[in-house]
């Protein structure tokens, strides 16, 4: 369910609801005008979503605009718009805008050479996380389409974008993390260009290792890209104890990451 709560301290009120199945969720998505309800769950053996929206002023006249689409799709509420990212005849996704009923009236940011996984917009500008040859890249673009500039990042870093709530943010947030510093959040404004960094997790003491990338060439011919990494007290011509973990599922690779484990 989706309860509305109003300050005044009056009883909380159910707004919407929706069938509960195993696997299946709700989220609530919204902006300074409406409110969305996406409903992901399990019909004929693959993952769907239905898309519900109401007007902030009318939150219990719900209508639904879009049914049964499959995944990946991610709706976007912003300016009192519905836009989304869609993969459909689009395997690395692009960034397109829906009318009031839920149909495709126009492709914004059309599909790029590397897979857009996040979407942010503030303002007139949206920017896309997007991975280029295992390398996070965040591009702005305006709504009318038009690519603007790259913001900055460092190479082989986990990026990772946070979403905002204000139709007219003046900056941007998002998370940066690799296989040697812990996670942090850096501002980005988009007016400027200029990126601080805001927060940053410290940890009691940091071990020197070194990275290495290299290739292996599969039975089938394909190379398939790895990193070694380990402790600038090891040395490559001795043995050394190895945790190895491996994924290639789905088109989504694994970017680097912290972790204490490792």
């Amino acid at each position: 369910t989706i309860r509305l709560h109003r300050f005044e301290g009056t009883e909380d009120q159910v707004c919407f609801r929706a069938t509960r199945t195993g696997g299946s969720r709700l989220i609530l998505a919204a902006d300074a005008r409406l409110l969305g309800a996406i409903h992901v769950y399990r019909a004929a053996s693959e993952d769907v979503l239905d898309l519900w929206i109401a007007e902030q002023s009318e939150p219990n006249e719900w209508r639904r605009v879009v049914t049964r689409h499959p995944l990946p799709f991610a709706p976007i509420l912003k300016l009192g718009r519905i836009f989304a990212l869609v993969y459909e005849n689009a395997p690395n996704g692009k960034l397109v805008e829906l009318d009031l009923n839920g149909i495709e009236i126009r492709t914004i940011i059309p599909e790029q050479n590397g897979m857009i996984f996040q979407a942010v917009i503030a303002g007139d500008t949206v920017v896309i996380n997007s991975l280029d040859r295992m390398s996070s890249v965040l591009r702005k673009w305006n709504l009318s389409g038009e690519c603007l500039d790259t913001i900055s990042i460092p190479e082989d870093r986990t990026i990772r974008l946070l979403p905002n709530s204000s139709d007219s943010p003046d900056t941007i947030f998002y998370t940066c993390e690799s296989f040697t510093e812990p996670l942090a959040i850096f501002e980005h404004a988009i007016a400027t260009g200029v990126t601080r960094l805001w927060h940053r997790r410290t940890i009691p003491s940091a071990l020197k290792c070194s990275i290495h990338k290299t290739r292996y060439r599969s039975t089938d011919g394909i190379e398939i890209p790895i990193t070694l990494l380990r402790s600038e007290s090891c040395t490559a011509t001795q043995p050394s104890a190895t945790l190895m973990t491996g994924y290639g599922g789905f088109g989504v690779p694994v970017t680097p990451q912290f972790s204490v484990d490792r």
